[in-house]
């Protein structure tokens, strides 16, 4: 259904290299449903292990659509209280996970298995200032603004094909 599909993966395993992330995932921005996926192994089978990667032991083959499901009703609750949604940020002990806006029509979730990246100084990591912390999910929400034009243009070629 997304005729350039292959070609959103292709730049999104780009964009997971550059931020150092586990997952890249891009999703329409009203349905909240999956676009394309950087995947860290070849399949997204239930049984795969992500060696070397810590705090990630098995992929939840439902995990994108429990994710758009979090999400949708995130957004929801926001609505109630005439909030308008726009991003969010998860900093927990095994993972971080950024949501931003992309393009007009989508957002795109960063989500990072780096114990040094967002941590709260709760959490203290002796050789890495608490300051510096902060500045990498900073980092990650700036490659996301810079990778915005990249994007539109992939939208847009594919409206035009």
């Amino acid at each position: 259904m997304i005729p350039n599909a292959a070609i959103l993966t292709k730049h999104l395993e780009t964009f997971a290299g550059a931020c150092s992330a586990t997952e890249v995932i891009l999703f329409e921005r009203t349905t909240f449903l999956v676009i394309a996926s950087s995947s860290p192994t070849p399949s997204l089978d239930t049984s795969l292990e992500l060696e070397g990667t810590p705090g990630v032991s098995k992929l939840d083959s439902k995990r994108h659509e429990r994710t758009s499901e979090l999400i949708k009703a995130f957004k929801h609750s926001c609505s109630r209280v005439r909030e308008e949604f726009r991003s969010l940020e998860m900093e927990l002990h095994d993972f971080t996970a950024v949501l931003d806006e992309m393009t007009r029509n989508t957002y795109v979730m960063v989500v990072i298995h780096d114990p040094t990246i967002g941590m709260f100084s709760w959490f203290p990591i002796p050789t890495i200032p608490d300051d510096c912390r902060f500045l990498e999910i900073a980092a990650v929400k700036l490659n996301i603004r810079l990778a915005r034009r990249k994007f539109e243009e992939l939208q847009s070629d594919s409206l035009v094909s």
